[in-house]
């Protein structure tokens, strides 16, 4: 089975977003899908653990485009914040998909305040080739920060592969990278399971400061299709993060007592296709 082929226009969805409720949308020719979804999380050092309870939605218009949201329920450092996120994939041409996003934590105890998205993918068919690029925005109470996107991505029989390079500047705070490798195997039509690898240095905001770790996490994701409108949705993921030096520098503050911790989690979701 040549996933590519199977939809060009719905596997180029699932590659530039990450987004799997939209992108599954196109695949089995769905107007509506939802997904609800549980995530919880352990950290060491005695770290209270973080959950997060999440509902997803998306609708496509015929030969036009998709738009898609969420509602996120976090709950981390022992209080609780909301974010909304939506946007909209819009084909033009064969070849081509242009992607608009936004999101905002009315609240923003620890979350982003707000973070708007652009990103145009290339899709070469032919050869089961695929380039993304964008940018990011996103702006904290205490900072913000500018993230280029580039990814390239390759289909081939079952597999999917894809590479993503995630440069960063931070207002008062340098810049950083950060690199995902992601490698999925389809079975059963849409049925698929990843594995997953990031590495690099990224900014937390924790309701005070901004500071930066070196990060590396590893994941086991995927989605088994029980029939044609029921799927189950699964992501085991282990993040570690540490210090970059005893002078760690962040975007707020130089506060050198500042220390990382690991983050075990996993993610379960149920999706409905209409």
């Amino acid at each position: 089975m040549n996933i590519l082929h199977t939809s060009v226009l719905g596997i180029a969805l699932l590659g530039l977003s990450g987004n799997d409720v939209l992108a599954e949308g196109f695949k089995f020719n769905a107007p509506v899908q939802l997904e609800g979804s549980i995530k919880q999380e352990e950290l060491n050092r005695g770290r209270d653990p973080w959950s997060e309870y999440a509902l997803h939605a998306s609708a496509r218009i015929p030969a036009g485009p998709t738009f898609y949201g969420t509602g996120r329920k976090i709950y981390r450092y022992g209080q609780d914040d909301d974010q909304f996120e939506a946007g909209l994939y819009w084909p033009f041409g064969t070849d081509w998909l242009a992607n608009v996003e936004g999101s905002i934590s009315p609240v923003d105890i620890f979350l982003p305040k707000n973070s708007y998205t652009v990103k145009l993918q290339r899709i070469f068919s032919d050869t089961g080739w695929l380039i993304t690029g964008g940018t990011r925005a996103t702006k904290y109470p205490t900072s913000s920060m500018t993230q280029s996107i580039l990814a390239v991505e390759r289909y081939w029989s079952d597999f999917r592969g894809i590479y993503t390079f995630m440069p960063a500047t931070i207002e008062h705070g340098g810049t950083v990278q950060g690199h995902d490798m992601l490698l999925s195997y389809y079975y059963k039509g849409l049925s698929f399971v990843g594995f997953g690898i990031t590495f690099g240095r990224e900014m937390e905001y924790d309701g005070a400061s901004n500071p930066i770790f070196n990060t590396r996490a590893f994941r086991l994701t995927g989605r088994h299709w029980i029939d044609p409108n029921w799927a189950v949705s699964f992501d085991v993921s282990y993040y570690e993060q540490s210090p970059l030096s005893s002078t760690q520098t962040t975007a707020t503050t130089s506060n050198a007592l500042i220390t990382g911790y690991v983050r075990q989690g996993i993610n379960i979701g149920i999706r409905r296709k209409f």
